[in-house]
Parts: structure tokens; sequence; C-alpha cells
């Protein structure tokens, strides 16, 4: 009754991240980048996941055009 879609999508890099972190901002949907500790094949402070949260509407308004992983 309370489960959460969840929906795995690609970009190219750190750079595109921010630029849809800003985008999901502009329409006040609140997001968080995790930083990666670089204890494994990842280079540390690397960002290498974002959530964004909200409504499916709103959610696929920023991520709609970004190719599934």
């Amino acid at each position: 009754m309370c489960a959460q879609p969840k929906v795995v999508v690609k970009i190219e890099s750190e750079e595109d991240m921010l630029m849809l972190q800003e985008k999901a901002k502009s329409v006040k949907l609140p997001t968080h980048i995790t930083i990666d500790a670089g204890r494994t094949q990842i280079a540390p402070n690397s960002r290498t996941v974002m959530a964004i949260l909200g409504p499916v509407e709103t959610v696929d308004k920023v991520t709609g055009g970004l190719k599934l992983l």
C-alpha cells in the first residue's frame, strides 16, 4: 500500500546530473545526490546516483527524455 515506483535512467556525465538536478529544483522537486566514498573502482567524491522525488507526472517532465538503464 505504501510502495513507490523507482525508475532508473542513464545520463552521460556528472555535469549532466547537476543540470538535471537544477531542472528538478526549478519545478520544486526534492533531489538527493550520492557521493561515492571511492572504496571500489569509482573515484572518491564522484557523484554516482541522484534521486528525484515527486509525483510521476512531474518527475517525467524532468526525466522523460532520458533512456532507461
